[in-house]
């Protein structure tokens, strides 16, 4: 019953929500307790809260790559193998379908291969079968990983009209593209627009240490901690349950940095912060609220109850800025930076902030408003140098008005109103009077300017980025 845009919007919110639950369902395979707190964490987690409303590529794709790992984890989990199989049948199907959102899905099914390696050497070390014995579990394993990848791929096939003529070649040659794309656009950095292929290896590692909400860097560490604590008491006898949950932990772990070795590794296209790597938010925080919850439970908080209220007023207090943000800069939350990059005002000068388009809503009800205001008649040209779809889905649908808006793009030079966001510094690239901002917290995302007094060459477009 919705419209197309509310129908995306709603599927969105839908994959978002499912990205926290994968994440807290995660985090409870870790640790009993950790999910409320992973929950948290995530919906607290200012890209992940901007992005889930809006994007459709990468929430998805995230929300997707967290559930496959969830299933992973009941895979490794589970010691009777027959009740295994479900989950593997489960998280071939998962995978498959993340895979379908984005062909790096396709790299879960490594992660399963390396969880079966593992399982299948701690056998081996537990059991020390004779060696046609082992040799005959691990061809098990193999045929078991074989049929995982094949349920994969079918559940992939439907989703992916492209591979349907030669389904081997085309998934080879989706795989060879996917870190190297023709995005040509400049990327400000620090201040500077570099091209997008040509950005140094600090640009994922700088926008994790400004954008991540400070106090998620305190439970990060404190979870580190833990990990260091549990390390040095693994040469003890572990049980089976705390031996797999150990082996799914290392899984997780792999599955976080293998991406980010691979992306550096091959000084893959980025552009837009974190976005590509926004998959990768959601088990870091299932690992860090583990860490969180086993310190709540066995250390310095679990002795007391007065320890444990002071540490939640300490976490309450430390996030209040970080929620306290949120709502300032709705619907652009995902625009946040931290204390450390001097807020999400400062670092607009240094850094992309509003990339995705979203305040072309708001600058469209301020251009009608004011349209409205000065009472113009006639046709009013708008031009845009970005889709003419983020804003003119905006404009009203009612023909009661004296005058009649139509939205161009890249045709400025006779237009009557210019309206950009300042991605690129597209802003800046026609003359006008300013007569209308959509800003946040000290920083511009969109420019509305007035150009009907200009002539001459005043008129002229000037394509540059100051």
């Amino acid at each position: 019953p919705l419209s197309d845009w509310a129908t995306s919007r709603f599927f969105n919110l839908a994959f978002g929500l499912l990205g926290v639950l994968g994440a807290a369902l995660l985090a409870e395979r870790l640790r009993r307790g950790a999910g409320v707190w992973a929950a948290g964490f995530l919906l607290l987690y200012p890209g992940w809260f901007g992005h889930m409303f809006i994007n459709p590529k990468d929430i998805p794709f995230a929300a997707m790559y967290v559930l496959s790992l969830w299933a992973l984890g009941g895979f490794i989990l589970e010691s009777d193998r027959r009740r295994s199989r479900r989950w593997l049948i489960g998280f071939a199907l998962l995978a498959g379908l993340t895979a379908a959102t984005r062909v790096p899905g396709l790299i879960l099914f490594v992660y399963l291969g390396a969880a079966m390696g593992a399982l299948a050497m701690r056998r081996i070390l537990l059991t020390r079968p004779q060696p046609v014995k082992a040799a005959a579990e691990l061809a098990v394993d193999g045929v078991r990983g074989g049929a995982a990848v094949i349920i994969g791929f079918l559940a992939l096939l439907p989703w992916w009209p492209y591979l349907h003529g030669n389904p081997l070649a085309r998934t080879a040659e989706a795989v060879a593209g996917v870190t190297h794309f023709d995005w040509e656009f400049p990327v400000l950095f620090w201040g500077n627009y570099t091209p997008a292929q040509e950005l140094p290896i600090s640009y994922l590692p700088t926008w994790a240490l400004l954008t991540t909400p400070l106090a998620l860097f305190a439970v990060a560490a404190i979870a580190v901690h833990q990990v260091y604590c549990r390390m040095r008491s693994l040469d003890r006898p572990v049980d089976d349950a705390t031996a797999r949950r150990s082996i799914l932990a290392g899984i997780i772990v792999f599955a976080i940095v293998f991406p980010i070795g691979y992306i550096l590794a091959r000084n893959a296209t980025l552009y837009n912060g974190l976005r590509h790597v926004l998959f990768l938010v959601p088990p870091v925080i299932a690992l860090a609220a583990a860490g969180w919850a086993r310190w709540w439970d066995r250390g310095w908080p679990a002795a007391s109850r007065i320890r444990r209220s002071a540490i939640a007023a300490v976490l309450a207090l430390a996030y209040l800025p970080v929620a306290f943000d949120m709502v300032r800069l709705h619907p652009y939350q995902y625009t946040y930076f931290n204390e450390i990059a001097g807020g999400v005002g400062n670092a607009s000068r240094h850094f992309e902030t509003e990339y995705w388009g979203t305040s072309y809503k708001e600058a469209a009800r301020e251009l009608i408003a004011w349209l409205d205001e000065t009472r113009l008649t006639g046709e009013v040209v708008v031009n845009m140098e970005h889709p003419t779809w983020l804003m003119t889905h905006h404009l009203p649908a009612d023909d009661d008005r004296p005058y009649r808006v139509r939205v161009v793009r890249s045709q400025g030079k006779d237009a009557d109103f210019y309206v950009a966001n300042t991605v690129w510094h597209s802003h800046t690239w026609w003359a006008g009077e300013i007569i209308g901002t959509v800003e946040r917290m000290g920083a511009v995302f969109c420019v509305i300017k007035d150009r009907r007094h200009l002539e001459g060459e005043e008129r002229e477009m000037y394509y540059g980025m100051e």
